[in-house]
């Protein structure tokens, strides 16, 4: 299964095949934000993005990315 980012329903990244990698591409993006929650905090993308499996179009390879 392939993931990418999506803002406001479009596609915004190329898939990755970890939903991970997708987190890793938003975040170099800026667009996850850290929040405050309880003792620490937590990564949260924009309130208009997110991660989503998409159909399997080429992935590049981790070890090529």
């Amino acid at each position: 299964m392939s993931y990418a980012v999506f803002r406001d329903g479009d596609r915004i990244s190329r898939p990755f095949q970890t939903e991970g990698d997708a987190w890793d591409c938003a975040n170099d993006a800026g667009l996850v934000e850290n929040v405050p929650s309880g003792g620490g905090s937590v990564q949260v993308l924009d309130g208009h993005c997110k991660i989503k499996s998409c159909d399997a179009e080429f992935v590049m390879p981790a070890n090529l990315a």
